[in-house]
């Protein structure tokens, strides 16, 4: 059996032939939760920039009596995105162990075939 698995390269998903997309779906064969972490991702980071942008325009405006709200501010600008790509990519580990797994699986079966 010759190994071709390439751990740099990116696992590829074959479609089967004549596969109904809407089957797959019903049957839990095709995962639609990494779709919804990355829409939950991006919606995230709006949010982080909108609700850090908030607070550091709002300290800018109450003077000096509000240092800590630019601070704080500026911690959700930055921190807000990097923490949630950290709980997203997380989250992402497991379907690619899934997709890696179902890949050996398959290579497995093809081999045992012929």
């Amino acid at each position: 059996m010759t190994d071709d698995y390439q751990p740099d390269r990116e696992p590829v998903v074959q479609k089967e032939s004549g596969g109904n997309w809407l089957l797959e779906f019903l049957l839990f064969r095709r995962m639609i939760t990494p779709l919804i972490v990355q829409a939950i991702f991006w919606l995230g980071v709006v949010a982080s920039i909108a609700i850090g942008g908030l607070f550091v325009t709002s300290s800018l405006q109450a003077g000096d009596s509000a240092k800590f709200g630019v601070l704080y501010g500026g911690l959700i600008l930055v921190g807000g995105p990097i923490a949630l790509r950290i709980v997203c990519e997380l989250l992402m580990v497991l379907f690619r162990i899934h997709q890696t797994l179902n890949e050996i699986l398959e290579r497995a079966r093809r081999s045992s075939q012929s």
